[in-house]
């Protein structure tokens, strides 16, 4: 019996499990090191307990992959750095207190603010850590912040910004699961920056990377061309354009922009071919595999080691030493181990999208690939080529579509014409790039190779550019949720086995599984079918919805265009599986069930003697005289939308205090549901 004969599959499985559990279980660091420390000891006493037995020793099974999910726990929890004595979290922090921070990435700008992940060293004299978001206010004097430059501030924390409508993107708990939980919002006033560079790898990897980026600037490249260099040999996406970067994403490409499999893949088949020499020499296999290990390494670094790249080149470092080794490679224990090793070293890798989407574009190809060429492949060998990138693309697009439709809500059924062009231009542009850069490095002049490759780009991000264009052929505002995700990669199951060994009970489960789906949507529909009157917050306009079973009607002084493609609309239209039936001006009255809704604009009309509001809305700073208002008409309630100046909010909050009036606010508090705010009134 081999009782250690366990797939690394199955133990990868449960210590996903153990971390996706993990934000689910009231339990702390303590309780589940003790747990895992416990299961330790069962184990080792199955061992031995099974050594002396000749047949399948079940407990140990269990116990082992109850061991992998209890460590999953724990390992979310001890890379929790709230849990770290030394975290900021757990020390009160002084106003005006000196905080000592270095700059450890750069994020892509705001329209107002550059935005830095900061590393904290100190506060005043006490050695204490954590990572913050710092914002520093663009103007003309900002500072050309690096990697590795040291800030000294006295600005105070500010906690992470709050969805403040419904189905929005939650900012702050992304940055949560990134280790960052809290923020810094400052002008250049407000901070100094320090002379020399703290020594880190990360330093020296920007280090690097700003050293390739000037030296490249000096061909001349186009803005749109630089920009991809730096997004695909060098994994930097800050200096992408909107533009540009929202063409990829609607011709279905944007997975390109960011370093992943794909990329490294063409970088190890180049490293694989440039040492192949080296088996004529003694141990020169072993040096070439040294090589291309640590080249394959070198790059994640100066990628800035993000997940997706990080997940590669532990994949293809595994597979090359494998074949040192002489061992037969199974891809999905490769993948398997790749993520075994990721999850341990950083378990919060797996609620990142690009980790996910990494990992299962890969399962995609490796899956479907076989099953679809099974069918047909092409004995011509251009078609041959071609026919390669649309199975790959298909494949990869099949393993990633739920996911990518619970992230992002659209489709772009152009993905094959896309990929057709892009993928074989992708290869040029890595393979040929890293002669470019040595050609810069060694300031060798401008010369036909160098316009010959920003030739290729253009090509690139002019076929991009024109396959997002056919807006008709992508479908957006896709209404699809976690559960929904569950029963579609259940269904992808299904459709595989079937496919691979047809038969009857195979056809049932996939239909049956078909019919979940299809179930599943009709109770989404439902479930979001009730009426409600609410108001949402949109800074400096007012925007009211009554919902009617799955349609809403909008109010906003906005115009039609701007409203249809308004990402707060777009948020709840898609969260709440509805359609917008149509788009109004704003009014002064509404009614919803029984209660009577008066909005008061920059007008300040309010005397109507006809009607008694139960509600009032404030919207676009009216000059009114609150206190009278409320002794008028008494209301149960007084918002205030995100129309409002901040000084009217704060007076007119201060006022219904005194007078005894709910007040809400949209800044603050977020949008208001009407529905939710009856069920809180009810006795």
């Amino acid at each position: 019996m081999k009782l250690l004969n366990f797939a690394v599959i199955n133990l990868t499985l449960s210590l996903v499990v153990g971390i996706g559990l993990a934000p689910f279980l009231n339990t702390t660091l303590e309780f589940s090191g003790m747990v895992s420390g416990a299961l330790v000891v069962c184990l080792a006493l199955s061992y031995l307990f099974a050594r002396k037995s000749t047949g399948k020793i079940l407990h140990f099974s269990v116990i082992a992959f109850l061991l992998a999910i209890s460590l999953g726990v724990f390992l979310y929890h001890l890379h929790d750095e709230t849990n770290q004595p030394h975290h900021y979290s757990n020390h009160s922090l002084m106003d005006g207190e000196e905080l000592r921070l270095v700059i450890v990435e750069r994020l892509k700008p705001s329209a107002y603010q550059y935005k830095y992940v900061v590393e904290l060293e100190s506060a005043g004299k006490r050695n204490i850590c954590g990572k913050l978001l710092l914002n520093i206010a663009k103007d003309s004097t900002a500072p050309d912040l690096q990697i590795g430059h040291y800030i000294l501030t006295t600005a105070s924390l500010e906690t992470l910004p709050q969805p403040l409508n419904p189905y929005q993107f939650d900012y702050g708990a992304y940055l949560r699961r990134q280790h960052i939980h809290h923020q810094l919002s400052i002008n250049q006033e407000e901070c100094l920056v320090l002379e020399g560079k703290t020594h880190s790898l990360k330093n020296l990897a920007g280090s690097v990377r700003d050293h390739i980026n000037n030296s490249l600037e000096r061909y001349n490249f186009q803005p749109g061309e630089l920009a991809v260099i730096n997004a695909l040999l060098l994994g930097q996406r800050q200096d992408l354009d909107a533009s540009l970067y929202d063409n990829y994403v609607n011709a279905g490409a944007v997975h390109i922009l960011a370093v992943s499999g794909l990329h490294v893949g063409i970088i190890w088949l180049i490293l694989t071919f440039i040492f192949r020499p080296l088996i004529y020499i003694k141990n020169g296999r072993l040096l070439g595999v040294l090589f291309t290990v640590c080249l394959l390494w070198g790059f994640a670094v100066i990628a800035g080691l993000s997940p997706s790249v990080t997940r590669a080149v532990t994949m293809f470092s595994v597979i090359t030493l494998a074949k040192l080794l002489k061992r037969p490679t199974n891809i999905y224990n490769t993948l398997a181990t790749s993520a075994l090793i990721l999850l341990l070293f950083d378990p919060y890798y797996l609620f990142q999208a690009g980790f996910q989407m990494s990992y299962l574009a890969v399962l995609g190809i490796v899956t479907f690939r076989p099953a679809i060429i099974g069918y047909y492949y092409p004995e011509n060998r251009i078609a041959r080529f071609f026919y390669n990138i649309l199975v790959v693309s298909l494949a990869a697009q099949l393993g990633v579509l739920p996911v990518s439709l619970y992230y992002f809500h659209q489709f772009p059924t152009l993905f094959l014409l896309s990929n057709l062009i892009i993928l074989p231009c992708l290869g040029l542009i890595l393979g040929f790039g890293i002669f470019v850069i040595l050609m810069a490095l060694l300031k060798i002049p401008y010369n036909s190779f160098i316009e010959f490759y920003g030739w290729i780009i253009q090509q690139m991000n002019g076929w991009v550019a024109w396959v997002s264009a056919k807006e008709a052929f992508l479908l957006t505002d896709i209404s699809f949720d976690k559960h929904m995700l569950i029963v579609s990669y259940a269904l992808i199951i299904a459709l595989l086995l079937w496919v691979r060994k047809p038969s009857f009970l195979r056809a049932a489960y996939f239909l049956g599984v078909l019919l979940l789906l299809q179930l599943t949507w009709v109770l989404k529909k439902n479930h979001h079918s009730e009426s409600d009157f609410i108001v949402l917050h949109k800074s400096k306009h007012s925007l009211i919805l009554e919902k009617d079973q799955n349609e809403f009607r909008l109010f906003s002084s906005l115009d039609s265009l701007r409203l249809s493609s308004d990402q707060t609309v777009r948020d709840y239209k898609v969260g709440s599986f509805s359609e917008i039936s149509s788009i109004k001006a704003n009014e002064s009255f509404h009614k919803f069930r029984n209660y009577k809704i008066l909005k008061i604009d920059s007008l300040g009309i309010w005397n109507v003697k006809t009607i008694q509001p139960d509600i009032i809305v404030l919207s676009q700073s009216p000059k009114i005289n609150l206190e009278r208002l409320i002794d008028s008409i008494r209301p149960q309630l007084i918002m205030a939308d995100g129309s409002n100046y901040t000084s009217y909010v704060n007076r007119w909050q201060r006022t219904c205090r005194t007078k005894g009036i709910t007040f809400h606010s949209t800044r603050n508090n977020g949008f208001l549901s009407l529905v939710k705010f009856m069920e809180k009134e009810k006795p």
